[in-house]
């Protein structure tokens, strides 16, 4: 009799234990998931990083972005930013095809989508323009956009179209592009592109501080209406709309105001009053970034921003930005990523890692964060590595 009762008090025993096991199975496997939900918040994507593939890409920019998805241990965007010089003549036009044409193949192989600006050469001025706007480069456009065409390029793979960005900088031999004859410029454009592909989507992109004179100066951008350069864009060639604005800071020993306040430099009054005139635009657009250093030819006029702040700049211009974005609209934000301090002696380094002043790894840390919370805010980011 002891024996039996022995065996019936071993037997819930056993079973105890079992429901402890199972219990504890469960649990276990809760904190799991909740850990690995934490592990993802710390990445920029919850899609897996596509690692070494990228590095075996042609296209220097695919292998750029192998880095930042070393930095991310995850995906690290879908969509880059690709600037392609306008061509001035046909054979020109053909090559530069031929060029782009193989770039948005090999970005569609590796399931990656692209934002392209069409940029004129350094010798542009306002005498090509006005010629431009007359019709002279017609014949030009159509080679280019037929030969893209006939490579295989569909508006899919093209992506959004941004003719000549930021008209209202003093680009144009120190000179900004007259409002009317940009207008008439860009509505050429969009007209000779959706003829060839007539699903094609084609913005303007203008620079929120506007340069109203020849005579200028970094430091003396104004915040003047854009309207001019939107109001004789015909609805039909406007698909998308973008802005760039970038925090700024007077050289060393020099006077001037600094303007790190993203809700200035990115959605001053002239940004509302084109959005207002533009409600039927679902896609806007933001070209930013922080620096790491400015003006750095002279050791006495260099200026830096360390890390603290560029987070703090970017978790700004996110708040900025998610807080505006209006319904039915998605907003957009490109990140300008590029090292730009051999360009010039009033350069800055836009890069948070493997660029002249970024060897702190505090800054890759920085970009890490920053596309994680673009993600949580819903915004998505496209990143301008320069090619």
């Amino acid at each position: 009799m002891k024996k039996y009762a022995i065996l019936a008090i071993l037997s819930m025993l056993f079973v105890a234990y079992m429901v402890f096991q199972v219990f504890t199975s469960s649990q276990n496997t809760k904190v799991s998931k909740t850990l690995q939900s934490l592990k993802q918040e710390t990445t920029c994507s919850t899609k897996p990083s596509r690692g070494l593939i990228l590095t075996e890409a042609k296209l220097l920019d695919i292998k750029k972005l192998a880095d930042y998805e070393t930095y991310c241990q995850s995906f690290a965007t879908d969509t880059l930013y690709l600037n392609v010089t306008l061509p001035t003549d046909t054979s020109s036009a053909n090559q530069l095809a031929a060029k782009l044409a193989s770039s948005l193949e090999e970005m569609s192989n590796y399931e990656l989508k692209s934002v392209v600006s069409i940029t004129p050469p350094a010798s542009w001025n306002s005498s090509a323009s006005a010629e431009f706007a007359a019709g002279k480069y017609t014949p030009v456009l159509t080679t280019f956009y037929k030969q893209l065409v006939s490579l295989g390029i569909t508006a899919e793979k093209l992506g959004t179209v941004f003719f000549i960005p930021n008209p209202n900088l003093p680009n144009f031999s120190k000179a900004y592009l007259d409002p009317v004859v940009y207008s008439k410029m860009y509505n050429l454009n969009a007209q000779i592109l959706k003829t060839e592909l007539p699903a094609a989507k084609v913005g303007v992109l203008l620079s929120t501080s506007t340069y109203p004179t020849v005579g200028f100066s970094w430091d003396q951008g104004e915040y003047l209406s854009l309207m001019p350069y939107i109001k004789d864009i015909l609805p039909v060639n406007l698909n998308a709309l973008a802005f760039s604005g970038f925090p700024w800071l007077p050289a060393g020993g020099t006077l001037g105001s600094s303007v790190i306040d993203p809700h200035e430099y990115l959605r001053p009054r002239v940004v509302e009053e084109v959005l207002q005139a533009t409600s039927g635009i679902t896609d806007v657009y933001y070209l930013t970034g922080t620096f790491s250093a400015g003006y750095p030819v002279d050791p006495k006029r260099t200026v830096f921003l360390p890390p603290k702040e560029r987070r703090q700049i970017l978790t700004q211009t996110i708040s900025t930005l998610a807080s505006k974005t209006q319904e039915n609209q998605q907003t957009h934000i490109i990140l300008d990523t590029q090292d730009k301090t051999d360009a010039a002696q009033d350069s800055f380094d836009w890069g948070y890692f493997n660029s002249s002043f970024s060897q702190n790894p505090a800054h890759a840390q920085v970009l890490v964060e920053f596309l994680v919370n673009a993600r949580k805010a819903g915004l998505p980011v496209i990143l301008k590595l320069g090619n």
